[in-house]
């Protein structure tokens, strides 16, 4: 069922899409604030955006983004890597393709519905969540699906990491052209 939809891609293809996942997250997290932000008439900011976390992190500097990439690659084992890679092997082994994917499709939304779940309000499902289903797609287009698991693991990794990075740096530009840097 799920074969022709997650057949690998080439490497250059890979990569196109690692980046092509991680600013759609970035845009979807910008205009998904600023409707947000018109429907509510205040502004919405995800958490990241408060300003007492940036200046905590203007004052820590790359040891803040070093932890960071690490809570991004952890965030990536424990809600697509380790889940995903089960249900994948779990599969093959039953030989039931129809049963397989509907337990790996079902395994994808509650994943990401808890990664969602995670980051500190749940409003912020409308968010992160949307992120974990584009994360665990690209796990699994990149070669999860096929039981290349290390491969699949890293650009799923580099793409939160590059979102997570875009992110800090707009975050970082938010505060300084705002009345809240001093």
């Amino acid at each position: 069922m799920l074969n022709k939809i997650f057949c690998e891609l080439k490497e250059s293809d890979n990569f196109v899409l690692m980046l092509i996942c991680s600013l759609s997250c970035f845009i979807y997290t910008l205009f998904f604030c600023l409707g947000i932000s018109l429907l509510l008439d205040e502004i919405y900011l995800p958490q990241v955006y408060f300003v007492g976390f940036w200046k905590s992190f203007l004052v820590k500097g790359l040891r803040n983004f070093f932890f960071v990439a690490v809570v991004s690659a952890g965030e990536g084992v424990i809600w697509r890597i380790l889940p995903l890679t089960f249900i994948v092997w779990l599969k093959n082994k039953i030989q039931k393709e129809d049963l397989g994917d509907l337990i790996l499709l079902s395994i994808v939304f509650l994943s990401s519905y808890c990664f969602g779940l995670s980051h500190a309000v749940p409003f912020n499902v409308l968010i992160q969540g949307v992120f974990g289903l584009v994360w665990s797609f690209l796990f699994l287009k990149t070669g999860g699906y096929n039981q290349h698991y290390f491969k699949a693991s890293l650009y799923m990794i580099f793409s939160h990491l590059f979102y997570n990075a875009l992110v800090l740096s707009n975050g970082y530009l938010f505060v300084k052209f705002s009345a809240g840097y001093n």
